[in-house]
């Protein structure tokens, strides 16, 4: 048989939930704020080093265009100086010392190329050194003398690509050189590589290029043309074949972040160089890495900022949720007490706002149940002490009713009866004649006893009430009253009166108007009464008055009566009024409401 496992299920106090709550919407506000500074840094740093990367590349480009161009103005100038005559003047001898020292001369202030290279139409070839201090070296570099038959057939100007001779790179820049529009020759000018690298390459971090920054030449072949700063004989070895290299081929020129050649991301910005025939494509590049470590520091300031705001957020939320939860414990434990009949109030004062709003409040309740409850218990115990009273009053009137049940028919039945038989005992010694009288006497007085007991019985309960109802009944307690006494009793009433359903009603009516009778014929000395029963809405109302003598209203004692009718009219939820003055006579108005179904 398994059993069922029951979880219990969490519970959070509102502490709990406003400590949670208010940590958890400011950590959100402090995420949302932080990561907006983060990002708008990342963004600011991002767009500061491409535009400090385009500014390098365009300024390298601009030197390095620059560069050729007065290497191109340079060779045109000295291609129409005399000493180029010289060159091609078949009658000096090119390894003629003189010549040399004026081309080392001219030269001199010109530091973009080391080495001239003259070749004549008829093959003579010889090399001049335009780095002083440095003898000619007339070997011949086959390299070099393929280069000037190529421009020698195509009779134009020819900017090589990187050529590696005598253990480096180098560049040839070719001239044709014409005489009378015939060719007379080549003039062929070496550039060595360092002049570019000079340029390009950068080691030191204030440049603006940082630890991990480099300008450096693409060919068309993905090669490098130009000295990696991290690669060591990296010239026409290391392939680059990134995003940069395809997009500068398509787009000309543009900025990306990039995977590089040493597979490190980085921030890339490139371009093509307009160097005549040459298709070199110039980048200046960052690591990332590198680029965002003032961003990495934000980011540690803003996770330790965000931990202190979150500490601190907590302290606020666990002061505040105490402020705001204290009250609130008082005022439960105040509740609880109420639910075990006590009336506490809290007597801390709290801050002017809700919350002592609320405290207020419960204490201005409290006070108030109190006193209801005290009014209650005081009014159930008036309720009980009625109650008391009225069952009292039921219990004395029944007994006062049995005396003078007993009264009457001691003092009426009873002394009649001896009588009869005191006769009928002494109706045996009488003659004839005087025993028909004595029986005669006999038979009026068994008359005078039935009279008697008849009017004892309609005293307990007249048969006019039961045939007839209330109106009849009452209608002839007034008759009877007004024939055995001197006073006039009158009797009105609505015919509309239906109570005839409620036997208690009834009955109480009757018993209270008997009662006001018995009192105005034994105490009033009247010799006028009237009885009006009327109904007004739903309230029956009984009106008596007579026009006895009268009495103080308060001193009258219950041997007068009125305490018992002031009991019934009670019993019936009733309301009596008696009004009275000496020599004036005595009015009762009494209102009972109307549709009371107790039996």
């Amino acid at each position: 048989m398994s059993k069922q496992i029951t979880t219990k299920k969490r519970y959070f106090s509102i502490k709990e939930k406003l400590i949670l709550n208010f940590v958890i919407f400011g950590l959100i506000i402090v995420i949302i704020v932080s990561s907006y500074s983060y990002y708008s840094a990342q963004k600011a740093l991002k767009d500061r080093t491409f535009n400090q990367l385009v500014s390098l590349r365009i300024a390298k480009k601009t030197i390095l265009e620059q560069m050729f161009s007065d290497i191109k103005t340079n060779v045109n100038s000295f291609a129409t100086s005399s000493i180029k005559q010289e060159l091609f003047d078949n009658s000096i001898n090119l390894s003629d010392s003189s010549l040399a020292n004026k081309i080392q001369s001219y030269f001199e202030d010109y530091k973009f190329f080391d080495k001239l290279i003259v070749c004549r139409a008829n093959s003579e070839y010889n090399s001049f050194s335009l780095q002083a201090n440095t003898p000619n070296k007339i070997d011949k570099n086959e390299k070099e003398i393929a280069i000037c038959k190529k421009i020698t057939k195509e009779k134009k100007t020819l900017l090589t690509d990187l050529i590696s001779t005598d253990s480096s790179f180098y560049l040839y820049l070719g001239v044709p050189s014409f005489n009378n529009k015939k060719i007379v020759g080549t003039l062929l000018f070496r550039i060595p590589i360092t002049i570019i690298n000079n340029i390009l390459l950068e080691k030191s971090p204030s440049t603006g290029l940082g630890y991990t920054g480099e300008i450096y030449l693409v060919g068309k072949d993905n090669l490098m043309r130009s000295e990696s700063r991290f690669v060591h004989n990296s010239i026409m070895k290391q392939n680059v074949n990134t995003t940069s290299i395809s997009k500068a081929k398509t787009e000309n020129e543009g900025t990306e972040i990039i995977i590089d050649y040493r597979n490190k991301e980085v921030f890339s910005s490139f371009c093509k160089l307009n160097i005549m025939n040459l298709e070199w494509i110039l980048l200046a590049e960052i690591d990332v890495e590198e680029t965002y470590t003032p961003l990495y520091t934000i980011r540690k300031d803003i996770l330790l900022i965000s931990s202190l705001i979150a500490l601190l957020l907590f302290i606020a939320a666990f002061i505040m949720s105490m402020q705001i939860i204290s009250p609130i414990n008082k005022l439960k434990e105040a509740a609880i007490a109420i639910s075990k009949g006590e009336f506490p109030t809290i007597n801390e004062q709290f801050s002017d706002d809700e919350i002592g709003s609320l405290v207020k409040t419960f204490n201005d309740m409290s006070l108030n149940l109190k006193t209801k409850t005290d009014q209650l218990n005081e009014s159930k115990l008036i309720e009980e002490k009625l109650n008391s009273e009225k069952i009292n009053a039921v219990i004395d009137g029944q007994e006062q009713e049995r005396q003078r049940l007993s009264r009457d028919i001691h003092d009426g039945l009873g002394q009649t009866i001896l009588a009869i038989k005191m006769k009928l005992e002494n109706t045996v010694d009488l003659e004839a004649h005087e025993m028909k009288n004595s029986v005669e006497e006999i038979k009026d007085m068994f008359n005078n006893v039935i009279d008697e007991t008849r009017n004892i019985s309609q005293d307990l309960m007249p048969p006019e009430l039961i045939q007839f109802g209330i109106i009849s009944g009452i209608n002839k307690l007034c008759r009877d009253t007004s024939l055995r006494t001197k006073i006039k009793v009158a009797f009105t009433s609505d015919e509309n009166i239906t109570i005839e359903e409620n036997s208690r009603l009834k009955i109480y009516l009757y018993r209270i108007v008997q009662e006001a009778l018995n009192n105005i014929i034994k105490h009033s000395e009247a010799t006028n009464s009237s009885i009006t029963m009327s109904l007004n809405e739903n309230l029956l109302i009984l009106n008596i008055f007579d026009n006895g003598k009268g009495f103080d209203t308060n001193n009258y004692y219950p041997g007068n009566g009125l305490y018992n009718i002031r009991t019934r009219v009670s019993l019936l939820n009733g309301n009596l009024q008696i009004s009275s003055n000496t020599n004036e006579g005595t009015k009762i108005n009494i209102s009972i409401p109307h549709g009371n179904k107790q039996n």
